[in-house]
Order: structure tokens, then C-alpha cells, then sequence
């Protein structure tokens, strides 16, 4: 068996906006850290102690630990969520779906000054005057998404 791997800790994190969440295994698959942070730069230093501590710990540094990390980032998920949510009934101009997805994350960010939905319903009534969705189409469309009163 490779050396390298039997003494190398894996860490996962989670990336999102608002948190990151650290899963760390050895070889064996025993769970070494499991925490989220807020994500910042002071806890990104927290995080860092905490994953050097686990390695004392375990004595993995007289190994000559080997340490991989490895990141996934919520956000594209999300972003193909949503874009599965917009395109599950009708075809939508890829376009809108841009702008959509960049209207729910300004506005979950809190800056929907940034960004109004009264420009997405101009992009849909040019898709429908271009014949792309149908006026119902729309109407689907700003139900499931809209965030304005």
C-alpha cells in the first residue's frame, strides 16, 4: 500500500455565502473533523488551526502527512436547481434564465436595489412579443420567482 495515502488527511469543505462546513477522514474513514464556520477571514483561521490541531493529534505530522483538500461550492448547485425550477415545464430563452438566476442571488444577498424584477419582465415581454414564450409562460415565470411586493 502506498505510504502517501495511509498517511494522508482528507478534508472536505463545503463552500457557501454565508458558511463553510469541513468534513476531515483518514484512510480508514475515520471522521477527524466535522464543524462549519461563518465564512470569513477570521474563522478561515480558525478553521486552519483546527485542521493542524488534527493533525498533532493524530500524529500525523511524524508520518509526513500528506493533507488534501478538496472544495465544492454550493452556489453552482443552487444555480442548477433553480435552472432545472425554470426550464421544468416550457423552454426558457437561456438569456432570462441568466438574468433570473442573477435576480435571486442579488436579492437573497439582500440587494434588490441592485436589481429589479421590472427588467426581467421587460426581457419576457420581448420573448413573448419574439414568439419564444407565450404570455402564460411569463406569468408562470414571475410567480415562482418575483421577490417584489
Amino acid at each position: 500500500m502506498n505510504k502517501d495515502v495511509l498517511s494522508t488527511l482528507f478534508v472536505g469543505i463545503d463552500v457557501s455565502s454565508a458558511s463553510n462546513y469541513f468534513c476531515a477522514i483518514n484512510f480508514e474513514g475515520k471522521h477527524i473533523l466535522d464543524f462549519s464556520i461563518t465564512n470569513d477571514l477570521p474563522s478561515s483561521e480558525i478553521a486552519v488551526e483546527r485542521i493542524f490541531s488534527a493533525l498533532n493529534i493524530n500524529n500525523y505530522i511524524s508520518l509526513v502527512c500528506y493533507l488534501t483538500i478538496g472544495c465544492i461550492t454550493s452556489k453552482i448547485y443552487q444555480r442548477c436547481k433553480i435552472m432545472e425550477k425554470i426550464t421544468k415545464n416550457f423552454i426558457v430563452p437561456n438569456y432570462i434564465a441568466e438574468e433570473i438566476l442573477e435576480y435571486i442571488e442579488q436579492t437573497a444577498q439582500g440587494r434588490c436595489r441592485c436589481m429589479k424584477w421590472e427588467n426581467i419582465r421587460a426581457l419576457l415581454g420581448l420573448a413573448i412579443i419574439n414568439g419564444r414564450i407565450t404570455r402564460e409562460q411569463a406569468d408562470v415565470i414571475e410567480k415562482l420567482f418575483c421577490r417584489e411586493k
